[in-house]
C-alpha cells in the first residue's frame, strides 16, 4: 500500500512542479519546453507500475499487489511449467523413437523384407541412444512342433538358429544400423525368432 501511496505522491509533486515552474518562467517559448518536459516526466510516473511488470521487477510488483495473490499465483505458474516441460519431454522423447524407427525399419526392410520387424529403441535423457534391438519374426507358414506346456515357467522368446546367409545379411544390418544411427556397433542387436501373427 505504501508503494501506491509513494506513487501518488511522486505524481502530484511533479505536477505541483510543473505549474510552479510555469508560475515563475515569463510568457516566452520557454515554457511550451518546460510543459513538454514535465509532461514526459508525468507519463513516467504513470506508466513505471507497468515497466515494472515487463521487465519483470516483482519486487517492485509486490508493494503495488498484494503478496499473497503473486505468491499463490506464482507458485501454482512454476508447478503448471513444471507439469508441462515434463509432458513436452516425453512427447518429444517418444516422437523422436517412432521417427529412428521409422527410419530404422526402412533399413531392416532392405535386408528381411520378408520379416515381420519389432523395433525397441532405449534413449538416455539427452536423446541417446543407449540400445537398439531388432527383433525379427519369420512370417512364412512352417510346420509347427507341439511341446509340453510346464507351468510355472516364464514364457521365453524362442530363438532361431540363424542360417549363413541371414547370419552375414544380419553382420550388414548391424553394421548399417550402426553407422546410420552413428552408434557403437554393441549397442544395436538383431535377434531372430520364430512364429508370427
Amino acid at each position: 500500500m505504501s508503494a501506491i501511496i509513494n506513487w501518488v505522491k511522486n505524481l502530484i509533486f511533479i505536477i505541483l512542479f510543473t505549474a510552479l515552474l510555469e508560475m515563475f518562467l515569463p510568457e516566452s517559448n520557454m515554457g511550451k519546453y518546460v510543459r513538454i518536459v514535465m509532461g514526459f516526466f508525468i507519463i513516467s510516473i504513470l506508466l513505471q507500475p507497468i515497466t515494472a511488470i515487463f521487465r519483470q521487477d516483482y519486487n517492485q510488483l509486490q508493494y503495488i499487489v498484494p503478496e499473497g495473490i503473486i505468491s499463490a499465483n506464482w507458485q501454482d505458474i512454476q508447478e503448471r511449467g513444471k507439469r508441462m516441460e515434463e509432458a513436452n519431454q516425453t512427447v518429444l522423447m517418444n516422437y523422436y523413437q517412432e521417427e529412428i524407427g521409422k527410419r530404422v525399419r526402412e533399413i531392416v526392410s532392405l535386408y528381411f523384407a520378408d520379416y515381420q520387424q519389432d523395433i525397441k529403441i532405449s534413449l538416455d535423457e539427452d536423446y541417446r541412444i543407449e540400445s537398439l534391438q531388432v527383433v525379427l519374426t519369420e512370417t512364412g507358414i512352417r510346420p509347427v512342433e507341439i511341446k509340453a506346456v510346464e507351468i510355472g515357467r516364464e514364457a521365453v522368446e524362442e530363438r532361431v538358429e540363424v542360417s549363413k546367409d541371414n547370419r552375414i545379411n544380419k553382420e550388414r544390418l548391424e553394421y548399417s544400423l550402426s553407422q546410420f544411427l552413428q552408434i557403437s556397433a554393441d549397442k544395436v542387436q538383431v535377434v531372430f525368432t520364430t512364429g508370427g501373427k
